[in-house]
């Protein structure tokens, strides 16, 4: 149930007083404060999966990242802003080859640092093309260097 609340919610974007409608008629009267407590609980354990994914990603040498720009609407003012989607690949020699996708808040397009900051290796920009070095301690600057 909540998976399904949390999928209503954000890829369906359908707010919780239609979804408290919907299940009325289907019979099942479940409360608007019920829906957002799951909604709340389901955000908390998906947040904890997402962590869990991210410290994987950075298990490896090399991070791979690329970038997607993207018109976002802006709130209130009915216009729209270039944001970027970042889209993060593991290699597939990695503990545990994964990939991962982050949308940060603001529009810059310089690669969030705070995202891979924490890598033990490298961070290679697919659109760039630069390798840069992790600021990780005990990591060497240069691919190769001791």
């Amino acid at each position: 149930m909540v998976a399904q609340v949390l999928t209503a919610k954000h890829v369906d974007y359908l707010p919780l007083y239609r979804q408290e409608a919907q299940y009325l008629r289907a019979g099942i009267p479940i409360s608007r404060a019920t829906l957002c407590s799951w909604l709340g609980q389901g955000e908390y354990w998906l947040s904890i999966l997402a962590e869990a994914c991210k410290m994987a990603l950075l298990e490896g040498a090399i991070l791979h990242a690329d970038k997607t720009p993207l018109p976002v609407l802006n709130p209130g003012s009915g216009k729209t802003h270039k944001a970027y989607l970042w889209v993060y690949r593991s290699r597939g020699d990695a503990p545990i080859p994964s990939s991962s996708t982050l949308m940060p808040r603001t529009a810059k397009a310089s690669i969030p640092k705070a995202s891979w900051e924490t890598s033990k290796g490298f961070c290679k920009p697919m659109i760039m093309g630069a390798t840069m070095p992790s600021t990780a301690k005990g990591v060497s600057q240069k691919p190769g260097a001791e």
